[in-house]
């Protein structure tokens, strides 16, 4: 501490006030262990907020590049549209004064006028139904999607439950060895007299004991022929929903060009559908 150190000022003030003497090593020894530890306190709680903000700062970093693009993103799509916007306006009041003025001509030209707007009505309804099928495919495709993994799931399950009654045997097998082990450890717990720890070993054996399954062999043919019935339903019927899922999807598919096509095609064949009038039906400039 240098001469002109704060605490050492107010150290001083103190033992010229209180009349305590000069304060000894012993104690400036204490009184610097207790500020070191303050102060590696204060630099660890810095430390664990820096790392904390280290964190929150490359966060907001990544949050303001992101948006930065954004905002840039629909500033020019602004400017685009804007000068977009010009030109769609212009080009659709053009074309709304030629439909203004041609529409109540052709209403009092037309030699038959309801003809003509059932057989756009006819035109869009076949283009509508088509649509509907399509829906109708998609909802479809998705029950029986969700249909095929509980039917998956179903003959999963069946195939392990007729694992495992085939495979009887083998795991009573193992829960005997199993309880052969802890009946050889308790005898080791009972010689060193260590009751408290061979009941826990029989504990175990009784619980163990539950897991065994030794059915008479009918019992056990009758169990083994039932899941193996039950996987091949399964089984089969988890085929079924592939089947079924494939052919709408096959169908889905089908619907879709078709709805595409009859929508493409659906002005040209109206129009091809409604006789031409000749030149007595010429439409007024």
């Amino acid at each position: 501490m240098s001469a002109n150190d704060p605490k050492d000022l107010s150290a001083a003030g103190n033992s010229e006030t209180g009349g305590g003497g000069a304060e000894t090593p012993a104690q400036k020894l204490a009184r610097l262990k207790d500020e070191l530890g303050q102060a590696e306190a204060q630099n660890e709680q810095l430390g664990r907020e820096a790392a904390a903000l280290k964190g929150t700062i490359t966060e907001l970093t990544k949050d303001v590049a992101e948006l930065t693009k954004a905002v840039a993103e629909i500033d020019q799509r602004t400017k685009a549209w804007e000068k977009a916007a010009q030109a769609l306006n212009k080009q659709k009041g053009e074309e709304e004064k030629y439909y203004k003025l041609k529409r109540p001509m052709l209403e009092a030209t037309v030699p038959d006028k309801d003809f003509v707007i059932r057989e756009k009505k006819k035109g869009e309804d076949a283009v509508e139904a088509i649509r509907q099928r399509v829906m109708t495919l998609r909802q479809q495709e998705a029950a029986q999607t969700q249909q095929l993994a509980a039917a998956a799931a179903n003959a999963e399950g069946s195939q392990k439950r007729y694992d495992a009654e085939i495979n009887l045997a083998q795991r009573n097998d193992a829960w005997l060895k199993d309880i052969a082990a802890l009946h050889v450890e308790a005898e080791k717990e009972d010689a060193k007299n260590n009751v408290s720890r061979m009941f826990f070993l029989i504990l175990e054996m009784e619980d163990v004991f539950k897991k065994l399954d030794i059915p008479g062999v009918e019992e056990f043919t009758r169990r083994v022929n039932e899941a193996q019935t039950a996987a091949a339903t399964a089984a089969a019927a988890e085929q079924t929903a592939k089947d079924a899922l494939a052919r709408t999807q096959s169908d889905l598919k089908d619907a879709q060009k078709e709805l595409s096509a009859a929508a493409a095609d659906r002005r040209k064949k109206t129009l091809e559908a409604i006789p031409a009038d000749g030149a007595a039906a010429t439409v007024p400039s």
